[in-house]
C-alpha cells in the first residue's frame, strides 16, 4: 500500500516537471495553438494550416486538446465565414474608391485619362493643332464624348460641311487627313494651308472663302466635281480622270505694282511660273519671276495651264488690276542652297535699285537678320531692308538651305523603345516612353507620323509589333520594333478555407537504455529545471525510505 503511496507522488512529481517545462497545461497549451492556426487562417486569407508541434504525455490529454480544438474550430470557421461575408459586401459596394495598386503587369490608373484605346485618335492639339477645328470635330464626330475618335466613329464620317466663313480663328483643318472615308467636303473657311491629298475617297469638292493663292487636288482621283469661288492665281487638276465638273470663279486680283514691274510669287504664293502664259499688257521673265507691265493704266492678264482635263488642257485665266505704281526702292535676292561647310556671302547676287536714286549699293547694314549657319544642315532666312533717298524703305526675305555634305558623315538617329506588357482591356499609347535624339539635331520630337506600323489589339491576347521610324534633317533614318504582348487577365478569388485536420496521436518513444528521462536535445533552459525538480523527486523518496525503515525497526 505504501508501495503505491510512493508510486503515486513520483507521477504527480513527473506530471509537475512536464507543466513546468511547458509553462501552461497540456489542454490549455493544445487549445492555444489552434487559436493560433484559426487566426491566421482568418487574417492572411490562406488555406495553408500553420504548423504546431504538440505533445501530450498520454492518450486522455490529447483526446482533452482534441476535443477543445474542434469547437474551437466551429467557433472560428463561423466566425471567418461572417468576416468573408462582410469583406465581400465591401468589395461588391465600396464606400470610396480605392487607388489602383500598380502591378507590373498593370497600367496605372491615373493613365487612363490620358491615353486612347488602340486604333483611335485622341481629338488633341497633337491630331488636331487648330482650337476651332479641334472644337468642330468634338461637337460633330465625338459620338460618345471621350475626347477621341474610335475607328467606327472615323469611318462613319463620309460627308462634312464647315460654314465658318467669317471665323477668323479658323485657319486651318490639319486633321482631315484621318477622315479617310471623306466623300463630300463642302468648306467655308479663311484657311491658310489646306492639304487633301490623304483624302482619296473624296468624290465632291466646294471650297468658298479660302484665304490662300491656290489648292492642289491632283492627289484626289476619285474626285468628279469641283467648286471653287475665290480669288485663286493657280489649281492643279491635272491628274484627275473622274472629274466632270469644273467650276471656278472670282480670278480678279488686285496689286500695286513697283513702278511698272512686279514679282510674281509676292502675290501669288505657290504659283508655278514654268505654267504662266502672258496674254495681256507684259511680259514675264521666268528666269526671275518678274512682271513687266507696258501699261499701268490696263489691267494684266495671264493664263495658267492647271493640267488635263477630259483629254484636254485645263486653263484659269486671271486679271490683275492695276491700282496704281509706287517708287519704293526694289530687292533683287533669290533663295540659296548651299551643303554643310560651304561659305556663305548674304551680299553675293543681291542687288537694288530706285525709279529716283537709280542702283543702290548694299552693305552689311542692309542685312537685318541672318540667322545662316553653315556648319549644321537645316533652313534658314536673311532679310534685307534698302531706304531711298526719300526715306521709303523695302524690304526682302529670302531662304537659305543648307544640305548634308557627302563628305561629312551623318549619324542615324537613335530610337529608344522598350517591349510592352499588357492585359486584355488596358489601354495603349504607342509613343509613351518613346524617344529619339539624333548627334546632329538632338532631341527628335516624335509623332504619330513615326509609327510607320502598328497592330497592336488590347481586346485579345496575342503578340503584337509597332515599328518606329525617324529621319534627321540630313535624311538619315533609323526603325526599330518592339514587341506589345497582351496576356489574358487573371484574378485572385478567395479560397474558402479548409477545416483543419485532425492531428494524429502522437507515439510515444522509446526510452533509451541507461536514461530514465530524455529531453530535447538544445533546450538548455528546461533541461537545467528538468534536473532540479528530478533532484527534488529523488530526495523525497529517500526521506520516504529512510522513515520506512525507522518504522520496521521500531516494530
Amino acid at each position: 500500500m505504501k508501495k503505491k503511496q510512493v508510486l503515486a507522488v513520483s507521477s504527480a512529481l513527473m506530471i509537475g516537471t512536464t507543466t513546468a517545462l511547458t509553462g501552461l497545461p497540456t489542454p490549455v497549451m493544445a487549445q492555444e495553438n489552434t487559436e493560433v492556426v484559426q487566426e491566421a487562417i482568418v487574417e492572411e486569407n490562406k488555406t495553408e494550416q500553420v504548423p504546431v508541434e504538440q505533445e501530450t504525455e498520454n492518450a486522455e490529454v490529447q483526446e482533452y486538446a482534441t476535443n477543445k480544438e474542434q469547437e474551437k474550430t466551429a467557433e472560428n470557421a463561423e466566425t471567418l465565414k461572417e468576416d468573408l461575408t462582410e469583406e465581400s459586401t465591401k468589395q461588391e459596394t465600396p464606400a470610396t474608391p480605392k487607388k489602383e495598386v500598380v502591378t507590373e503587369d498593370k497600367t496605372v490608373e491615373e493613365n487612363k485619362n490620358t491615353e486612347v484605346k488602340a486604333g483611335s485618335i485622341a481629338i488633341d492639339e497633337a491630331h488636331f493643332p487648330n482650337q476651332a477645328f479641334r472644337l468642330f470635330v468634338e461637337t460633330n464626330f465625338d459620338k460618345d464624348k471621350d475626347k477621341s475618335l474610335s475607328k467606327e466613329e472615323i469611318n462613319n464620317v463620309t460627308s462634312m460641311k464647315i460654314q465658318e466663313r467669317y471665323n477668323q480663328e479658323f485657319t486651318s483643318i490639319k486633321g482631315i487627313e484621318y477622315f479617310t472615308n471623306l466623300q463630300d467636303l463642302s468648306l467655308a473657311a479663311p484657311l491658310k494651308e489646306l492639304d487633301l491629298s490623304k483624302n482619296t475617297s473624296l468624290k465632291n469638292l466646294e471650297i468658298i472663302g479660302l484665304n490662300m493663292w491656290g489648292f492642289d487636288v491632283s492627289k484626289n482621283t476619285n474626285l468628279k466635281s469641283l467648286t471653287a469661288d475665290t480669288h485663286y492665281t493657280w489649281y492643279n487638276i491635272g491628274n484627275n480622270p473622274n472629274l466632270e465638273t469644273v467650276n471656278v470663279g472670282n480670278t480678279n486680283l488686285w496689286t500695286t505694282t513697283e513702278k511698272n514691274h512686279f514679282y510674281f510669287k509676292d502675290i501669288c504664293k505657290g504659283i508655278d511660273i514654268s505654267k504662266i502664259t502672258i496674254l495681256q499688257n507684259g511680259k514675264l521673265d521666268k528666269d526671275t519671276g518678274i512682271a513687266y507691265i507696258d501699261d499701268v493704266n490696263k489691267d494684266f492678264i495671264y493664263q495658267y495651264d492647271c493640267g488635263t482635263y477630259k483629254g484636254g488642257k485645263k486653263t484659269l485665266e486671271i486679271t490683275i488690276h492695276i491700282l496704281g505704281t509706287s517708287s519704293l526702292p526694289d530687292i533683287f535676292a533669290e533663295d540659296v542652297t548651299l551643303k554643310v561647310g560651304d561659305t556663305f556671302d548674304p551680299l553675293k547676287n543681291v542687288t537694288a535699285s530706285d525709279f529716283e536714286d537709280g542702283p543702290i549699293t548694299l552693305t552689311r547694314e542692309n542685312i537685318i537678320e541672318n540667322d545662316v549657319d553653315t556648319s549644321r544642315a537645316g533652313v534658314y532666312h536673311v532679310t534685307y531692308e534698302v531706304t531711298d533717298s526719300e526715306g521709303k524703305s523695302s524690304r526682302k526675305v529670302i531662304t537659305v538651305t543648307v544640305e548634308g555634305s557627302t563628305d561629312i558623315p551623318n549619324t542615324a538617329p537613335t530610337i529608344s523603345a522598350n517591349d510592352v506588357t499588357l492585359n486584355v482591356g488596358d489601354t495603349f499609347n504607342p509613343l509613351a516612353n518613346v524617344t529619339a535624339t539624333d548627334k546632329e539635331d538632338g532631341t527628335i520630337t516624335l509623332t504619330k507620323d513615326n509609327i510607320i506600323a502598328n497592330d497592336v489589339d488590347t481586346s485579345k491576347a496575342g503578340t503584337y509589333h509597332v515599328t518606329y521610324k525617324v529621319t534627321d534633317k540630313n535624311g538619315a533614318s533609323s526603325e526599330k520594333t518592339i514587341t506589345v504582348t497582351v496576356k489574358e487577365k487573371t484574378t485572385n478569388k478567395p479560397v474558402s478555407p479548409q477545416q483543419p485536420q485532425k492531428p494524429n496521436k502522437p507515439t510515444t518513444p522509446t526510452k533509451p537504455s541507461g536514461q530514465k528521462n530524455p529531453v530535447k536535445t538544445g533546450d538548455v533552459t528546461n533541461v537545467g529545471l528538468f534536473a532540479s525538480m528530478f533532484a527534488g523527486s529523488t530526495g523525497a523518496l529517500a526521506v520516504l525510505f529512510r522513515k520506512k525503515r525507522k518504522r520496521n525497526r521500531n516494530d
